[in-house]
């Protein structure tokens, strides 16, 4: 900018400073903006437009006019502490095994049980400690950061997504959800859940056909639902695993009929 002296912003506190120029590398106008809080922090960005400019620095400040608040970093084994933690109170019956894992690029966290709870339970708390997420349409990755919530959960914060490079992910910025939750962002990228069951898959599959009037040959006979069935009956028996919750100590009893509006679930286990 032609008003910088010696490289340097001359904006003064609670002003803003911009000039137009032309790029010759894109070939088009642009605009060079400077804007010092009250309190003497800088912003400064090149965008297209004025408008995008201020649009920018207004997300970049908070409610109290100076910038918001950098998220604490917090540790891939701090992560699986707080993992620990929020999994034990949610499920107090089941034991989990929480291990990480560092690796070049990023680390991760993976999350192993027995019966229990079904992954989609886990998920719906772990999921909340991934600082990174994944654009499969355009195989991009992207970081996340959260609150940390007084409860030892999390609610997504920010991201600035994919769309912004033609993904199908888009940007977000969530207000505080609570006055004492806190900005984070957790180093373990990913947190991946895997649940083991020790369920007779062959028993469940034999019920499967009784419930169907269909006679069981092997767990890769297709058309259990009829002509159309595109899955074979052993994709079936993970299907009920997968949305049953095994009850500590629980016997299993057999499958029937599921009362749901869902016509993927169209059967359930159940325990004595």
């Amino acid at each position: 900018m032609r008003s910088d002296v010696n490289g340097s912003s001359t904006c003064k506190a609670g002003e803003e400073n911009f000039e137009s120029y032309h790029s010759d590398i894109l070939g088009r106008e642009l605009v060079q903006y400077d804007y010092r809080t009250p309190a003497g922090e800088l912003f400064s960005t090149v965008a297209p437009t004025l408008e995008i400019a201020r649009s920018r620095r207004d997300k970049w400040l908070g409610e109290d006019g100076e910038p918001k608040p950098e998220p604490r970093w917090l540790s891939t084994v701090e992560t699986a502490k707080l993992i620990r933690k929020a999994l034990k109170t949610r499920f107090p019956e089941t034991k989990f095994s929480v291990r990480s894992k560092s690796y070049a690029g990023g680390s991760s966290i993976t999350i192993r049980w027995s019966d229990g709870p079904t992954a989609a339970a886990v998920e719906a708390i772990t999921d909340g400690f991934a600082g990174r997420g994944f654009d499969g349409s355009i195989d991009l990755g992207y970081f996340i950061d959260a609150w940390l919530l007084p409860d030892g959960t999390t609610a997504p914060a920010k991201s600035i997504g994919t769309a912004g490079s033609r993904g199908s992910v888009a940007a977000f910025d969530n207000p505080k959800p609570d006055p004492d939750a806190e900005l984070v962002h957790f180093q373990a990228g990913f947190v991946f859940a895997s649940r083991r069951t020790t369920l007779d898959r062959e028993r469940i599959a034999r019920d499967l056909c009784d419930l169907q009037g269909v006679e069981f040959v092997g767990l890769d006979q297709r058309e259990l639902l009829g002509a159309g069935d595109r899955w074979d009956l052993r994709e079936h028996v993970e299907r009920a695993l997968a949305q049953t919750t095994i009850p500590e100590g629980g016997s299993y009893a057999g499958v029937r009929f599921a009362e749901s509006d869902d016509v993927r679930v169209w059967c359930e286990i159940y325990f004595e």
